[in-house]
């Protein structure tokens, strides 16, 4: 295996011919990949020259080929790259810097706050003085022999999430886990160099990272849309059909926007051969407008999680599930092993709930300068039925189908006990998502009470007697608030804590 990414995807052989091809659009048009290459050669020569190797190297992570070509500029000189929301407040990015040491930050000329250079001991770089950086074949090959002195299990990048306490959670990914994970991914679907894929996904959120990396691999177009775009389905729908899309890996949320408002009737998506969603629940009523308006895509529910490279498992839909809360997340990937664990033992038999547990070269090496959160969530050994090796500790909650597949429940910390029950929340949700003409929903406990919000247009009473005929009676909601739009956080998931806010 090779040791670092960049020699894995084989950048060199973007030029000549090849390079000539258009790779990258983004609002400011088209980059070949040689074009592309040279941009990134220039941010590796910037950090080459002063002197940076294996270190932190945050970047200001806008939605934009720049953003692309800085993160691979950073790989290619021997260091790692901290994506960094380009909105982020002032005491969070300084939580970050404290945490990571990272002492250069690149950035577009108006990608960074004017607070976040305030009283910060750090290097900001714009683009435009990296611009002024010549590089050669020398320099190139110097890159190469720093790379070359890299640790085996040298990180790629530190991605950061809100930790349960509210402070920075810095998730160390590797070069290793990246390159795991791309081997895996591209053989269980078959995507190809034919493929043009178009990016939803924040760049400094991590689910980006299957976008980018697999479009490096695989030398195929990759278009990074206009977030604008998401509030103009229609218009979003056209560019998927202009500019022959084949392949889309979204959250459901980003999807249902298209379902929702009938884009189908108008624009036909019939070049879309692929259709991957990830992050949360995709309600099925939605899926099944896509299904029925693309009966030849292939369509594939994706489970994974920031602790991995990318996901673990999936289910490819062929047909929607009848009596299912929700769709099953599938199969592990291939070198992947998943485990369900409940009361210390090993859990098989269908209906019966375990955490999921993880095994795979694909896991993170932990969490940032925090040894003891680490040793919670990457475990030797969960249970005496496994062998000791290393696992990733979900905090997700699952059981198997009749078919051998996992059906995902809740979130572990979104189980609770409410009048001497144990409740997943998720259930609730799940079983509201069956319901038609419900956008989304979400499910809080406050102050011994279950409260749920949904965006959709069914009147509150129906909701509750739809529930009532569908929930135990200890499971029904205490209070039920139709909201217009469900707030979402970076990721695309339902924001509890804007949700919390609605409640004071």
């Amino acid at each position: 295996m090779c040791k670092t990414i960049i020699d894995y995807l084989e950048l060199e052989k973007m030029t000549g011919a090849e390079g000539n091809q258009l790779f990258l659009k983004d609002e400011n048009g088209w980059l070949t990949r040689e074009e592309f290459l040279e941009k990134v050669m220039q941010t590796a020569g910037w950090l080459y020259n002063e002197g940076c190797f294996n270190e932190p190297v945050g970047v200001a992570a806008a939605h934009t080929a720049e953003t692309l070509w800085l993160y691979l500029g950073v790989l290619v000189s021997g260091n790692y790259y901290i994506p960094l929301q380009p909105d982020m407040k002032q005491e969070r990015f300084e939580k970050i810097r404290a945490k990571t040491g990272m002492r250069v930050l690149l950035t577009g000329a108006e990608s960074v706050p004017q607070e976040w250079e305030t009283g910060a001991d750090i290097c900001f770089v714009t683009w435009e003085k990296i611009a002024e950086i010549e590089t050669d074949s020398a320099m190139e090959k110097e890159f190469a022999d720093c790379r070359k002195k890299l640790p085996e299990h040298a990180p790629m990048y530190v991605i950061f999430t809100s930790g349960s306490t509210g402070e920075p959670k810095g998730i160390v990914k590797t070069h290793r886990s990246m390159i795991s994970f791309l081997e895996a991914y591209i053989r269980e679907f078959d995507f190809a160099e034919s493929d043009r894929l178009a990016s939803q996904t924040p760049f400094y959120f991590d689910a980006s990272a299957k976008d980018i990396y697999l479009a490096l691999k695989l030398k195929c177009q990759l278009h990074i849309l206009d977030e604008r775009m998401f509030v103009a389905p229609l218009r979003l729908a056209q560019y998927l059909k202009e500019e022959q899309i084949t392949a889309i890996q979204w959250v459901p949320s980003a999807l249902c926007m298209l379902s929702r408002f009938r884009v189908f009737d108008q624009v036909s998506l019939t070049q879309l051969r692929k259709v991957l969603f990830v992050g949360e629940v995709m309600p099925v009523n939605q899926l099944k407008i896509w299904m029925e308006a693309l009966p030849d895509t292939e369509f594939v529910n994706l489970y994974g999680a920031s602790e991995l490279a990318g996901i673990c498992m999936s289910y490819p839909v062929r047909s929607l599930p009848e009596t299912e809360e929700c769709l099953p997340i599938g199969y592990p990937l291939p070198g992947c092993e998943v485990f369900l664990v409940r009361d210390g033992r090993v859990v098989k038999d269908p209906g019966e709930i375990g955490e999921i547990y993880v095994r795979s070269d694909t896991i993170a090496s932990g969490y940032l300068d925090d040894p003891e959160r680490s040793a919670e969530v990457f475990v030797e050994q969960p249970c005496a039925e496994l062998p000791r090796a290393f696992y990733y500790r979900s905090g997700d909650l699952a059981r198997y189908d009749e078919q051998g597949a996992l059906v995902f429940v809740s979130r572990g910390d979104y189980q609770i006990k409410h009048m001497g029950h144990r409740i997943e929340l998720g259930e609730i949700e799940s079983v509201l998502m069956k319901m038609p003409q419900i956008g989304s929903c979400c499910c809080l406990y406050e102050k011994q009470k279950i409260i749920l919000f949904y965006e959709g247009t069914p009147e509150r009473k129906e909701v509750s007697r739809y529930l009532k005929d569908s929930l135990a009676s200890y499971m029904l909601p205490n209070k039920i608030l139709q909201i217009e739009q469900m707030p979402r956080n970076a990721n695309g998931k339902a924001d509890r804590s804007a949700l919390k806010e609605l409640l004071k």
